[in-house]
């Protein structure tokens, strides 16, 4: 028998030895006749040969292909060679259109190639080889039985020879269609580039931060490698990953609820356009992240937030009622609860003194530019005047954001007193005029509009020279206090949600409705009282007609 090479089926082993199927089926199970693929349908003629006792060639013992990665092979010619070869190699060899898997001539070495990717390394790393010999032939007959061997072999492109004279199906290897063979990375920079036109800059921010830790982690994997066990593992790792916190050199905390829920949401979305087939030209087969659970944080729950008493409110007004600018945003926000960016957008037209009114109909916003590559802002904010909060969303018919808020003396004497200051200033009065922020009551001191960080800095720094505590004094808490104060006037659910501006109930029933533990005990007293007022109520039977405990149930 000559060319040890070969690759049989059991049709030709029968033919050639005159065994049934069972009885080579049974040299298979106990191991005598090594079988291949994962149908166990291939044979190699050097294995039946050793079987039967044949001796072959010498020379299949004395010239040894040349595998520079440790494994040596004993049935092949001298000339084959089978060599590692670096990632850069790799991408330099398919940037000249040589394709994985498909015969190619190097001028070079002269010589017959194809390029395969194994298995992984230790590293995570695709193990890349090629295989060279002097003749095609050749060459391909080592290369088929060499992949037989091997215990993984990575996805091979459908349109590749192997899989379509069926190699791929006997031998159990993946196949994945040309427009797979991308970088995660390359493509999910496309998906990211798209993104930005289709929500506000704020978001988009927050999203191209998320995609720096996406991309670290799954930007060198090819798309046909990405599948639901990867996708898995990645979440379950981000959910045991700790940060320094706190300008700490240390890890020591968890990542929060919302920067999982951000980045599956994410992931999620790629996922969902790369399934997308309304184009016909999906790069994965199907959304393998549909149904998959949202991880939950292994992070602490932060501490609630608590609303400012009265005596709080009165020496933080005392704090800062040097500043007029400061002290008129605080009481605006005190005593309406709304959004510290919403006062900040107000505008001299939207306040009514005669009928002691206020109007919010936009807020204040930021806006940055940011590098795609580096996933990091590339520009200082810049304060713009958008729509109120979800007005453009998918409630914006119900258009509660848009709202007319009664406001006391109080708060229209503040108005009045840092307008008069303003108009008294004639550089500021100029600059507002040049820039074309007359018409807004709050502006920087030259005029130009700022980010609400800015103004939350000014706060912060009153706060601390009249040595009043810095720390969670979020000028937030004011409409955390606002909310509360309605629920504990007895002010029913919807009108608290108008007034607060949310087009559902749900952030005041998850978030603001959190009263105090005094609330709850006071909520339950009567309840606390009833075995009491029951047992009080028998007694006082008994005593009076002689009789013994009335059952009061």
């Amino acid at each position: 028998m000559q060319n040890s090479t070969k690759l049989m089926k059991i049709n030709d082993i029968k033919e050639l030895t005159g065994l049934t199927d069972e009885e080579i089926m049974d040299l298979v199970s106990c191991g005598d006749l090594p079988a291949l693929g994962s149908k166990k349908e291939l044979f190699r003629l050097c294995d039946l040969n050793s079987l039967l006792g044949i001796n072959t060639e010498t020379s299949q013992n004395t010239n040894l292909p040349i595998d520079f990665s440790g494994k040596r092979r004993s049935n092949q010619t001298h000339s084959i060679l089978i060599e590692d070869i670096t990632e850069s190699e790799w991408d330099n060899m398919k940037k000249t259109g040589k394709k994985e898997h498909t015969p190619y001539f190097d001028n070079q070495k002269q010589r017959w190639c194809i390029a395969l990717s194994l298995g992984k390394n230790e590293d995570g790393k695709r193990i890349r080889k090629i295989i060279s010999g002097v003749t095609q032939a050749e060459l391909w007959d080592t290369y088929r039985e060499y992949l037989a061997e091997q215990k993984e072999v990575a996805p091979v492109a459908v349109d590749a020879p192997i899989a379509k004279e069926g190699l791929t199906e006997k031998l159990g290897i993946p196949t994945y269609k040309r427009n797979q063979d991308i970088l995660f990375s390359e493509r999910y920079m496309e998906f990211l580039a798209g993104l930005e036109s289709t929500m506000v800059n704020r978001t988009f921010g927050g999203y191209v931060h998320t995609s720096k830790y996406i991309v670290e982690q799954l930007g060198h994997l090819k798309m046909y490698e990405l599948n639901k066990k990867v996708v898995q593992k990645f979440l379950n790792d981000l959910i045991n990953l700790k940060y320094a916190s706190h300008g700490s050199d240390i890890p020591d905390t968890y990542y929060s609820q919302s920067r999982i829920t951000l980045t599956y949401d994410l992931l999620h979305r790629f996922i969902q356009e790369c399934s997308d087939d309304d184009s016909g030209n999906a790069i994965l087969e199907k959304n393998f992240m549909s149904g998959m659970k949202k991880p939950r944080t292994k992070a602490l729950k932060g501490e609630e937030v608590v609303p400012y008493t009265a005596d709080e409110v009165n020496s933080i007004l005392d704090a800062i009622k040097s500043n007029k600018k400061i002290y008129c945003w605080i009481m605006i926000m005190a005593t309406t609860g709304v959004r510290p960016g919403e006062a900040l957008a107000l505008k001299y037209s939207d306040i009514d003194y005669q009928n002691k009114t206020i109007d919010i109909t936009r807020t204040l916003g930021k806006e940055a530019d940011y590098d795609l590559e580096t996933h990091k802002r590339i520009s200082p904010y810049r304060a713009i005047i958008k729509d109120l909060k979800n007005e453009n969303g998918r409630n914006s018919k119900v258009n509660f954001q848009c709202r007319t808020l009664k406001v006391s003396q109080a708060v229209l004497d503040s108005i009045k007193e840092f307008e008069t200051e303003t108009n008294g200033n004639a550089v500021l009065v100029a600059n507002k005029e040049r820039l074309k922020t007359s018409s807004f009551l709050f502006t920087g001191p030259k005029g130009d509009l700022r980010i609400y960080e800015d103004y939350r800095r000014d706060y912060i720094r009153l706060l601390g020279k009249a040595d009043l505590p810095t720390a969670g004094m979020n000028p937030y808490r004011f409409r955390h206090t606002v909310c509360t104060d309605l629920l504990r006037r007895k002010v029913d659910l919807k009108t608290v949600q108008m007034i607060m501006g949310d087009n559902t109930p749900d952030m005041i029933l998850r978030v603001y409705a959190n009263l105090e533990k005094k609330d709850l005990l006071l909520a339950t007293e009567d309840l606390a009282n009833r075995m009491d007022d029951i047992l009080y109520e028998g007694q006082t039977v008994a005593n009076v007609t002689g009789v013994g405990m009335v059952n009061s149930y």
